[in-house]
């Protein structure tokens, strides 16, 4: 939802190209959060490959429920998740350098 104004002011292949450029930022980002969260110790390729496709659609399903309930989001709330987010962010870089 980020980059409205950007899609907002192209068309065409420079669209496409736009379009493309998120889908891929979204499934990168994705896999990396599956493959770090789900540890697939199955006994062969095809169980590990359906539990990591099964925990995409599980990734995409829980955005899509995150983009949904943030659309409501009042921006008087923003800073308060800025500060939420910057206190977790601290939190995790104190055990990180435990």
């Amino acid at each position: 939802m980020i980059h409205e104004v950007m899609v907002l002011d192209h068309s065409g292949p420079d669209l496409a190209f736009i379009l493309y450029g998120a889908s891929l930022k979204f499934f990168l980002f994705g896999a990396l959060f599956v493959r770090l969260v789900i540890d697939v110790s199955a006994s062969g390729i095809w169980a590990s490959e359906a539990a990591f496709v099964a925990g995409l659609l599980g990734f995409a399903v829980l955005v899509g429920i995150v983009e949904s309930v943030m659309a409501r989001l009042r921006l008087t709330r923003v800073p308060q998740m800025l500060v939420g987010a910057s206190v977790l962010s601290v939190f995790a870089l104190v055990l990180l350098l435990r």
